[in-house]
Formats: C-alpha cells, sequence, structure tokens
C-alpha cells in the first residue's frame, strides 16, 4: 500500500480572519502547541492541545502573522491576515 501525503495538510480560514482562527488538520488531538509569531519572528502567541480547532485571536493587532503547529511527529507552517 502507497500512503501519500495530502499537499496541503494544514489549512487555516478565514484569511483573513478577525475574531476566530480555524484550523483544518488531520488528527487535531495530536497538536503539542500552535505558536503564532509576527513578520519580524516575534512570538505573539502559544496555545496548547485542547483538541479545538478554533483559536481566539482577538487581540492581535491587525497585521500578518505566521503559524506554527507542533503535531506528534509533524510540524506545519501557514500564514494568516489579522483583520
Amino acid at each position: 500500500t502507497t500512503h501519500q501525503t495530502p499537499s496541503h495538510p494544514l489549512t487555516v480560514w478565514p484569511n483573513p480572519a478577525n475574531d476566530i482562527l480555524e484550523l483544518k488538520i488531520e488528527q487535531p488531538c495530536d497538536i503539542q502547541s500552535v505558536q503564532i509569531f509576527d513578520l519580524l519572528g516575534k512570538p505573539q502567541a502559544l496555545f496548547y492541545s485542547s483538541c479545538s480547532s478554533q483559536l481566539d485571536i482577538g487581540y492581535l493587532a491587525q497585521g500578518a502573522y505566521i503559524i506554527h503547529i507542533n503535531q506528534v511527529g509533524k510540524k506545519h507552517v501557514s500564514k494568516f491576515i489579522k483583520m
């Protein structure tokens, strides 16, 4: 049997987002942590696993961000815009 990795294992939406950022990812309960950085690499938020696919980002300033998701044995990176 051949196992193929999906071409987009992580989707964040809506993008741009206002208050809630949704994560579409396989096995969300395997998420160990989610880190959000500004474009200069400065940490802005840290979330730990709760098996939730929603992140409250209402307190972040408007702008572009990079999101790092650490899953058991995997790391995913994506970008989003906070309105």
